[in-house]
């Protein structure tokens, strides 16, 4: 069997390595989610293995943000911006507001709140563009804490599902030597009994 087509990644997917057979050519083997017609479909293949980082060297920023600036650290689960509001329906409630706009936020950014007295909006801004503040969903964010927990299940659940994956591996590889030596030992037999079809007749007795 292949190894399987490459992965296409977004920035900040999860990903859940199940093999490093390959790693000596530089990719794993491996899963992720992704939207397919609409639907999130499991797609397995080949990962780049520098276009990945390890579940705690990803988290690690995030703690060291979140023991800083405390309940003010969010994390971005959604996708939010200036063209999200146009082409979706969700009520913008600074309308006639002009000097607030909305802040663009993608998933996996780390956000640091600075007021979400509005309820359903916070304000704030991402931490690589601080100079740049607007506001956005509350439910677009995740606190950190939470964030982390929310990632460290799945990376549990993932280690779960490797190893699954690496049984199930293995009962498939041992069907396959079980069905090759059935086949061989058919292929044998018949040998044996073409073999002794095809050996020709003695030549009659003369009379």
């Amino acid at each position: 069997e292949g190894a399987g087509a490459p992965i296409t990644l977004r920035m900040n997917d999860l990903v859940c390595v199940t093999s490093e057979d390959f790693v000596d050519r530089g990719w794993f083997y491996g899963e992720t989610l992704q939207e397919i017609d609409g639907e999130e479909t499991r797609v397995k293949g080949l990962i780049k293995a520098d276009a990945v980082s390890r579940m705690e060297d990803f988290l690690l920023p995030l703690q060291q943000f979140e023991r800083i600036k405390g309940a003010a650290a969010r994390v971005c689960i959604f996708q939010f911006s200036d063209d999200y509001l146009k082409h979706h329906d969700l009520d913008w409630p600074f309308s006639h507001i002009l000097h607030r706009r909305p802040l663009t936020i993608t998933p996996g950014q780390l956000v640091e709140v600075v007021d979400e007295s509005l309820g359903e909006w916070i304000y704030g801004f991402a931490i690589e563009n601080a100079d740049q503040m607007g506001y956005f969903p509350r439910e677009f964010v995740m606190p950190v804490t939470q964030y982390i927990e929310m990632m460290e299940c799945w990376g549990n659940d993932a280690e779960r599902r490797t190893v699954n994956w690496h049984a199930e591996d293995r009962r498939r590889k041992q069907q396959r030597d079980v069905e090759e030596q059935q086949q061989e030992a058919r292929a044998k037999k018949k040998s044996f009994l073409s073999f002794f079809a095809r050996k020709p007749k003695a030549p009659p007795v003369p009379a």
